[in-house]
């Protein structure tokens, strides 16, 4: 199979181009932005803060955060693996860039907090 096996002196243009192309990029940003946001929200607990997500909330609530934590992670690499395997890399990209939102919105709020 030409194409799928690696190849030395390649450039990284042509390795990302490749990522693009099967929009194993769009997943790598998505699962990133996810442990960006879970990292956010263990940080943010120490502040006094709870979890927005109702779904999540009643995790943390029954299980405790260091589970809520790990059930947030599995839930976000799921879809974006099943978002991935699908097709849905349009979707995936728009996703990402919410999700870009959420974790700019997150930063500013907890900065904002450890400021004041």
């Amino acid at each position: 199979m030409r194409g799928y096996f690696p190849t030395f002196g390649v450039g990284a243009s042509f390795i990302g181009s490749r990522l693009a192309r099967h929009g194993l990029l769009a997943l790598s940003v998505w699962v990133v932005l996810n442990m960006a946001d879970a990292f956010i929200t263990w940080r943010s607990f120490g502040i006094g803060a709870v979890e927005f997500n109702p779904l999540l909330l009643t995790l943390q609530n029954a299980a405790g955060p260091q589970l809520m934590l790990l059930g947030k992670a599995i839930l976000a690499v799921s879809a974006g693996v099943l978002l991935w395997w699908w097709g849905r890399k349009r979707v995936l990209r728009a996703v990402n860039w919410l999700m870009t939102g959420v974790v700019t919105y997150n930063v500013a709020v907890v900065g904002y907090l450890l400021v004041r």
